[in-house]
């Protein structure tokens, strides 16, 4: 190939490293109940009691995705390593897979209380090597099997 191909194809796919990331950010981010995620409908003036703010931060530099519910909501990349999320009470499964297939670096279920007491902001996060740290009071973090 040509140096000028080769050129095109690096600012092409630099482009796209940027661009993908920032539609993503614009799309709806809130997500109303764990059996419906699908058909989430959010009005931005939402302040209920009863969500709470996820904070997602995808820690280090490599490329990630987030699924909740099976879902793709978020690829960290570059520059964006943070999504802000508003859950309703419920549980949520929760996955963090590297780019490369099979490459999962965190999965576990996300219980949201609704209780009073329940801290509003919740921020989970996650690293390559597998680790995961909550931060909010009264929501848990759970590996494995769903709990009931």
């Amino acid at each position: 190939m040509t140096q000028k191909l080769w050129l095109s194809l690096g600012l092409a796919t630099f482009v796209s490293a940027i661009a993908y990331p920032h539609a993503l950010a614009q799309a709806d981010t809130t997500i109303h109940s764990p059996e419906n995620l699908q058909e989430s409908v959010h009005d931005e003036d939402d302040d209920r009691d009863n969500v709470v703010k996820l904070e997602i931060v995808v820690e280090g530099d490599e490329w990630a995705n987030v699924y909740i519910n099976g879902r793709r909501v978020f690829s960290p990349r570059i520059v964006n390593r943070s999504e802000t999320f508003t859950l309703a009470e419920g549980v949520y499964d929760i996955r963090v897979a590297g780019t490369t297939l099979g490459d999962n670096w965190a999965e576990g279920y996300l219980e949201i209380s609704g209780s009073e007491d329940a801290s509003r902001i919740v921020v989970l996060r996650f690293s390559e090597s597998g680790a995961v740290r909550i931060s909010g009071t009264n929501h848990t973090w759970t590996l494995g099997e769903r709990p009931e």
